[in-house]
């Protein structure tokens, strides 16, 4: 976990070659400066981390921080899997990588680890965000198993599918909420947090969107599962109102299976739910299969991640503040707390949104898939699409 030092010369020949030289490690460089400094006299220098980033600075010395890359693998898996991860966490883990017995993993290293990936720790990275070597390696990987397994079934973009959670917190939306708390955090927090209710959504490849399906926490007064009449949302029950292996398999019964045809191929990414034993018998039962994107890798992977679930967060997040604008009383006697919508409102809002988008989107769901690298052509005409938001129009915009 300790860094190198690399230092890039220009020479001025004919060719003009960059020379890399590699200098002594950190704490080296750190040492020889006491060294000196109190060979001069000059013992009330300490030399510390800033000094040795100064001291860089000043030379144009290029760190290369070795043990980032694994760093941030793990850091963004776990917070796929709905852990939020503090300080403490990094420096342990850190700790459990490290090789150089020197590595303390102090506070200050857990901050400037941070503060080297903001985009990445602090933001949820989109598909043009650039990931570590390593995940990079692993979302080609990837992008080459869909497609070959998609060749081996024979299967039609109307099988191939993606599933995942978007999480409503309607905490965040009132007024002196935490957003402007979050912005200050160096990581960021589990979108599970405070979470009110949770949105299954799905699509295949060909465009259709999938019926959604809302996990509600337990009331303990009825039983809200199944679809209310006229609704083609499935709306389930859960006691924090999150997706576990009770919910997956209903949803995998009421909603894959019943839309899509068998074979088919679902991608999910790595939250524990999808990859309990029950789920892997059911999809075996079916004759069916599924693939896990690697953890850290869902922004490049998952074609839900590219526009649709943001477009369905917009607009529940406006027919929240039409609920708001609506009401009489919209600010309780205590303070500045808008009105929390029921489990009614919360199930007409997602099936507005759902009805909306499944007539307007269907195109920008099939883009999704290209653009994500999962469903290109065999003889590699559609390459120029990868990864190529202007592909998708809708991909920046809310809904």
């Amino acid at each position: 976990m300790n860094c190198d030092v690399g230092l890039c010369i220009q020479l001025d020949d004919p060719g003009r070659k960059t020379l890399l030289i590699k200098l002594m490690p950190k704490s080296n460089v750190q040492g020889k400066g006491l060294e000196l400094y109190r060979r001069r006299g000059n013992d009330g220098i300490k030399c510390s981390y800033r000094w040795y980033k100064r001291w860089c600075d000043r030379f144009h010395v290029v760190l290369r921080h070795e043990g980032d890359d694994a760093m941030l693998e793990w850091a963004l898996t776990q917070l796929e899997l709905g852990h939020s991860v503090s300080h403490n966490d990094l420096q342990v883990h850190a700790l459990s990588l490290a090789a150089d017995n020197t590595f303390k993993a102090s506070s200050g290293w857990a901050i400037r680890f941070c503060k080297r990936h903001p985009e990445l720790l602090q933001h949820s990275p989109t598909l043009d965000t650039v990931l570590p070597g390593l995940l990079l390696q692993k979302v080609e990987k990837f992008r080459s198993d869909v497609q070959q397994t998609i060749q081996d079934m024979n299967l039609t973009l109307g099988c191939v599918g993606n599933m995942d959670e978007l999480y409503l917190s309607f905490s965040t939306l009132v007024s002196g909420s935490s957003t402007t708390a979050k912005r200050q955090l160096l990581v960021r927090r589990s979108e599970m947090e405070n979470c009110h209710a949770t949105i299954v959504l799905a699509c295949v490849a060909d465009g259709n969107i999938l019926p959604p399906a809302v996990i509600l926490k337990v009331s303990g007064s009825e039983d809200e599962d199944g679809s209310p009449d006229g609704s083609s949302v499935l709306v389930l029950q859960q006691e924090e109102g999150l997706m576990d292996a009770a919910c997956m398999f209903q949803w995998l019964q009421q909603i894959w299976f019943k839309h899509v045809q068998t074979p088919n191929l679902l991608l999910l990414d790595c939250y524990e739910p999808h990859t309990g034993e029950s789920v892997v018998a059911e999809f075996s039962s079916h004759q069916s299969n599924r693939l896990l994107i690697p953890g850290g890798c869902t922004s490049k992977l998952q074609p839900l991640d590219v526009s649709l679930k943001r477009m369905f967060h917009a607009s529940i997040q406006k027919q929240w503040s039409m609920f708001n604008s609506h009401l009489s009383g919209m600010w309780d006697a205590t303070g500045n707390k808008l009105q929390l919508p029921g489990c009614r409102e919360i199930v007409d809002w997602v099936t507005t949104a759902y009805r909306s988008l499944q007539a307007t989107e269907q195109e920008t769901v099939r883009r999704s898939f290209l653009v994500t690298g999962l469903t290109v052509a065999a003889n590699r005409n559609d390459d120029h699409t990868m990864e190529n938001l202007s592909m998708v129009p809708r991909a920046n915009k809310s809904a």
